[in-house]
């Protein structure tokens, strides 16, 4: 840059009567609630009393009427768990293939994981997902309308594995 136009620039700054934007590590101006003083008469306004035994230093205030503080507030929505009561009726013949099927899978093993069951029926994991979050799957516990992990890797028992396949098949036949 030239010096002439290096000059102007600076002597449009320096005159510029607009506030300067606050750095990144600017301290904030001291307001009066800030001082020894302007907390006393900040709380002595709130009703704090500042007796012999007191914490000079320390504000009481009131929580805002629009917040609920953590403790008053619900932990949850609601907990439940799907049973078999809950779950839609299927057809007769649907329910014989999904037996059968399920008698193929070898007898030793008890539980299925989401990669068990996309190897033996090839149902995705998303599927899977997407069933028990329509509660179509027993034993899965809700908090709310979320699903509930089941630890670090889910594993289906044959009841379970029944009622998925059943609600694929009769979604596939529909």
């Amino acid at each position: 840059m030239t010096g002439q136009v290096r000059r102007a620039r600076q002597a449009r700054t320096a005159t510029t009567t607009t506030p300067r934007q606050p750095e990144l590590f600017d301290l904030p101006r001291a307001a009066p609630e800030n001082d020894e003083r302007g907390r006393k008469e900040a709380a002595v306004g709130a009703g704090v009393d500042f007796g012999a035994g007191s914490c000079a230093g320390v504000v009481m205030t009131r929580p805002r009427a629009g917040r609920v503080s953590q403790l008053e507030a619900p932990r949850f929505k609601s907990d439940r768990t799907v049973s078999e009561a809950d779950l839609p009726g299927y057809p007769s013949e649907l329910a014989d293939s999904v037996e059968q099927a399920i008698s193929n899978l070898p007898t030793g093993q008890v539980w299925f994981t989401y990669r068990d069951i996309r190897t033996y029926f090839g149902v995705s994991r998303p599927t899977v997902a997407r069933r028990m979050k329509a509660g179509l799957v027993p034993g899965i516990r809700f908090i709310g309308d979320r699903v509930v992990e089941d630890g670090s890797v889910r594993r289906f028992d044959r009841t379970q594995l029944h009622w998925i396949l059943l609600s694929v098949r009769a979604s596939a036949n529909s």
